[in-house]
């Protein structure tokens, strides 16, 4: 019995550089026969051999930058806890310390060993420890406190209070409109624009000397 065959090969195109096949009938085999030209396996060979890439040691070199997650929780090593949202919020709890700071509206922060507390709300800053502290409410009010002094400003208003055992007790309006000044040993001393008139009392081994002053000319003795 006489039988036909027909055998459907996917080939690459002729233009890629393929082959034309053909088939002839027969009793059970078949034939193919190829033909291939030189421009057919040029252009094949340009595809097969890929793109063309150098080399270059300094892009292996090159690191991933890895970017924060929006949100973690996780205790480090040393116990404490932390929680982030990024890259508004921080929050850390631990034996020795704590932390809250919603960037750039308020910040917290606890020193437990050292008792030091400090901190800030919109322009409101403050700070506490052993030693003394500070309160800022920016521009208008500065006041830091300390063993020696406590000194405040309240705009052109500048006042100083020391504790030592003189005590002695300063007041200023800026540009040195006034000025005023007390110890514990009886000095007493004011002043107007810049010392150009001005009182001042002091008591000079057991005795008190006053004295008035106009323009800084002569000094005139009242006792």
């Amino acid at each position: 019995m006489r039988r036909t065959v027909l055998i459907w090969v996917a080939s690459t195109p002729l233009w890629l550089g393929g082959c034309a096949m053909t088939t002839t009938p027969s009793t059970g085999s078949s034939s193919t026969s190829t033909s291939t030209s030189p421009s057919d396996v040029d252009a094949f060979a340009k595809y097969r051999e890929g793109p063309k890439v150098r080399p270059d040691a300094r892009a292996w070199r090159r690191k991933p930058v890895p970017l924060p997650p929006l949100y973690a929780s996780f205790t480090s090593g040393s116990g404490d806890r932390w929680k982030v949202i990024t890259p508004l919020y921080w929050q850390i709890d631990g034996h020795d310390r704590s932390r809250r700071l919603l960037f750039p509206l308020m910040h917290y922060a606890e020193d437990r060993p050292a008792r030091r507390t400090s901190g800030y709300v919109l322009n409101w800053f403050w700070g506490n420890d052993d030693d003394g502290g500070h309160r800022v409410f920016f521009p208008l009010y500065w006041n830091f406190r300390s063993p020696a002094a406590d000194t405040s400003l309240w705009g052109p208003l500048y006042v100083r209070r020391e504790h030592d055992a003189e005590q002695r007790r300063r007041l200023l309006v800026f540009p040195w409109i006034f000025s005023r000044e007390v110890d514990a040993s009886g000095y007493d001393y004011w002043g107007v624009i810049f010392r150009l008139v001005g009182y001042e009392k002091q008591v000079i081994e057991g005795e008190q000397r006053e004295r008035l002053w106009l323009f800084f000319v002569v000094p005139i003795r009242t006792v």
